[in-house]
């Protein structure tokens, strides 16, 4: 995801040569960005080939992982926001290699289980801390809306968690159950950025 400072359009175009305009002043457009120039590993020969739908699917996505990215990187106020940043880098790394899959699923459930406890912390609301429900993201989803009025769907909560088996080898991951997982990671994430959990007041659109 590029790192933006003010307001910039994205727009999708299969030449990469296209990267929009990188510095905005007073009197100019604003900084413009070609989501596919966010793709990694993409290829002028492979965005010629993209259909109208590929590319309105990945600027989709784009939109929902902009927004999520710029919501955890943005969290301030308790330190498992800075572990759950950690816990999503280390996730996504592991997702590109395709080889530690049960890494990258425990640490999705980690980057969404130290997000809530550090909002829930931050405003003064205990949580649990042993037991199953120590883990239990559903559980701290539904405190989020009980103590800060935060809506979460209980099916991408159910999504991200992850057993304890699972980063101990006992139970054996997919390629698609870390792909889902990290999917629902990334809505939720998307929707705590509506509710500005993130502090950054972005003008209302």
């Amino acid at each position: 995801m590029p790192k933006v400072w003010g307001s910039f359009q994205m727009f999708i175009s299969p030449d990469l040569s296209n990267k929009g305009g990188r510095i905005a002043t007073r009197d100019s457009p604003p900084v413009q960005h070609n989501v596919l120039c966010s793709v990694q590993g993409m290829t002028q020969a492979y965005a010629k080939r993209l259909s109208k739908d590929d590319m309105l699917l990945l600027a989709k996505k784009f939109i929902a992982g902009f927004d999520a990215v710029v919501c955890l990187d943005d969290l301030k106020g308790h330190n498992l926001f800075n572990e759950a940043r950690g816990d999503y880098r280390h996730s996504v790394d592991a997702l590109l290699t395709g080889h530690e899959l049960s890494k990258a699923r425990w640490d999705t459930a980690q980057c969404a289980e130290k997000v809530l406890k550090g909002l829930l912390a931050r405003d003064g609301h205990a949580y649990p801390t042993f037991g199953a429900q120590g883990h239990d993201i559903k559980h701290l989803g539904g405190l989020a809306e009980e103590k800060l009025g935060i809506d979460l769907p209980t099916t991408d909560l159910a999504m991200v968690y992850c057993s304890p088996a699972v980063r101990y080898g006992q139970e054996k991951s997919t390629i698609e159950q870390a792909l889902v997982a990290h999917e629902a990671l990334v809505r939720l994430l998307h929707l705590l950025a509506k509710a500005r959990v993130h502090h950054t007041h972005w003008p209302d659109t």
